[in-house]
């Protein structure tokens, strides 16, 4: 059943081609840190996108995957505006709930990974929902689902479900939120069998060592790379479009009730 429970095996917004070279620049520290200045607690955050950025931690975590990553992301202009424009409705709530786990902020930027932030999204495996739950992992974790509603597509429901799936797979994989991260979307069989093999072999048993799916594989540095454009937007010349600090009535009604 463990093979079954893979959260997400199709990203959305995905459009490169598997023949397709990336252009891949190293940043220097001083490009990559440049934007990595002192909180200031007493003045508010001016939007959420600042409220994530004060709170981040894995925005240095670098290597040339994440780079791949984040040069595709930046070669997609529409991108962060369709999210900020989306993360206005939902994004607000996801935060609120993952500060109350006091969990990494950067989890609640999964479902920009996921689904562009779209409740309606749906992949070619039948995963649904911001936050793109398959149907087996959804059953399994007591989602309800009939006719006239699917708790995959709701805020709330599935906001509390993939988070509470990726605490329960952070304490299998020894608290270690890569390896929590790839089996959400590869299925926690898939990773446990692949560090049994790379054991066998003396290998290395973290996320990076391991021979997994090519989604799987860019999985988390998709992740990162979302943390670094969030966190240092001036030296990456990004800009995220304001986005809402507040919570917005409009985000209750939601998904196919």
């Amino acid at each position: 059943m463990s093979a079954a429970l893979a959260a997400c095996q199709h990203n959305p917004t995905d459009t490169t081609h598997s023949g397709e070279r990336e252009t891949y620049t190293e940043p220097s520290p001083t490009e990559m840190f440049a934007g990595d200045t002192e909180a200031t607690p007493h003045k508010p955050p001016a939007d959420l996108w600042e409220r994530i950025r004060r709170q981040m931690t894995w925005q240095k975590i670098h290597n040339e995957q994440v780079g791949h990553a984040r040069d595709h992301y930046l070669r997609q202009p529409s991108y962060l505006p369709v999210v900020s424009e989306r993360a206005s409705l939902y994004l607000y709530y996801i935060v609120e709930e993952v500060e109350k786990r006091d969990i990494p902020i950067e989890l609640a930027l999964l479902p920009l990974v996921e689904s562009t932030l779209n409740p309606f999204a749906v992949s070619s495996e039948r995963a649904a929902g911001l936050w793109q739950i398959m149907p087996a992992t959804g059953r399994w974790l007591g989602v309800h689902s009939d006719w006239w509603y699917d708790g995959r597509r709701d805020l709330r429901e599935s906001t509390r479900i993939a988070l509470d799936y990726l605490e329960s797979l952070h304490k299998e994989f020894d608290e270690d939120w890569m390896l929590a991260l790839a089996a959400y979307n590869a299925g926690k069989g898939r990773v446990g069998r692949a560090q049994r093999a790379n054991t066998k072999q003396g290998l290395g048993t973290d996320y990076w060592s391991l021979k997994l799916p090519r989604e799987t594989r860019h999985y988390v540095p998709r992740l990162l790379a979302l943390s670094q454009i969030i966190a240092f937007p001036k030296p990456l010349t990004c800009r995220s479009p304001p986005c809402q600090t507040h919570r917005l009535s409009t985000w209750a009604t939601l998904a196919d009730r």
